[in-house]
């Protein structure tokens, strides 16, 4: 519930204030340089936020042969073969967490992330309860619907890679 209030505002905000950048660049006695401004800004904003929609996370499929993590853009696939551990993460295990890259609360929680109790980790996550831990040569960090029942199913399907 806290994502889509978050998206909501931060949308509603950066829609608003975009738009209203773009009306007053088509205002008379607005010189050429606030008005390529203006436009320049709004467009970058609304690309930040387009690009940020294309990258969120929107669910995770698991084939025979792979871990699908769904995005508008760009789905990031991983291989049964390369799992070594899939697992149940409580949430203070990302506390202290540190944003290398990536969006926090808009559309989702995704990017590149470090702490002391994980290290370096992709987070790919519709919310910040019921974690679940994939070790590949990189540790990610996805939030399926049912986290228990989606371990099951990912264990069942592959047999753990060796370090």
């Amino acid at each position: 519930m806290t994502l889509k209030i978050i998206t909501l505002l931060i949308s509603v905000l950066i829609i608003g204030v975009s738009s209203h950048m773009l009306l007053l660049s088509t205002k008379k006695g607005i010189t050429p340089g606030i008005k390529i401004f203006l436009i320049v800004v709004s467009m970058a904003t609304l690309s930040v936020y387009f690009i940020s929609f294309l990258l969120a996370p929107r669910g995770y499929e698991i084939t025979d042969d792979h871990i699908t993590i769904k995005r508008p853009f760009c789905e990031v696939c991983l291989s049964l073969k390369t799992i070594r551990e899939i697992s149940l993460v409580q949430e203070n295990m990302l506390k202290d967490s540190v944003r290398i890259i990536g969006n926090h609360g808009l559309f989702g929680y995704y990017g590149r992330y470090q702490n002391d109790a994980l290290g370096k980790y992709l987070l790919y996550a519709t919310r910040m309860s019921g974690l679940v831990m994939i070790k590949t040569d990189e540790i990610y960090i996805i939030t399926p619907d049912n986290p228990e029942q989606f371990v099951q199913v990912a264990n069942g399907r592959c047999s753990p890679a060796k370090p």
